[in-house]
């Protein structure tokens, strides 16, 4: 909230009605945990699939691509709560999924800037 306004619903609700952002999938990851009580039994990833909105670019480097995926705040939620992206999440976009890198932080909550990468050969 910025002077009483929900920024980050604000442009979410904007960019919709241009037809700008793309449907996409925040995948959060949270810590491992056991997998069973036996200690040499090994752990787990838990991951949770959050749908949102965002808007991908891409470039590529000597064989590496590497997309900047911008997620609109006001549409990551679970249980109606907003989530915020972290560096180990990944996000899927456009039918691949990207592993975030680098969030820029947005104090509004309005969009997250992530800088994403994949192994790849170049731009399709």
């Amino acid at each position: 909230m910025l002077a009483g306004i929900d920024v980050a619903k604000v442009l979410a609700d904007s960019l919709k009605a241009a037809r700008v952002p793309q449907p996409a999938t925040l995948l959060k990851r949270e810590p491992r945990e056991r997998a069973t009580g036996d200690l040499a039994g090994g752990t787990r990833s838990r991951v949770t699939e959050i749908p949102c909105s965002g808007i991908r670019d891409e470039s590529a480097k000597a064989g590496r691509r590497t997309a900047t995926v911008v997620l609109l705040g006001a549409t990551i939620l679970l249980d109606g709560a907003r989530v915020v992206p972290v560096p180990g999440d990944a996000v899927t976009i456009r039918g691949e999924t990207f592993e975030i890198a680098e969030v820029e932080d947005d104090p509004t909550s309005a969009a997250y800037v992530c800088t994403c990468g994949t192994v790849g050969p170049g731009v399709r």
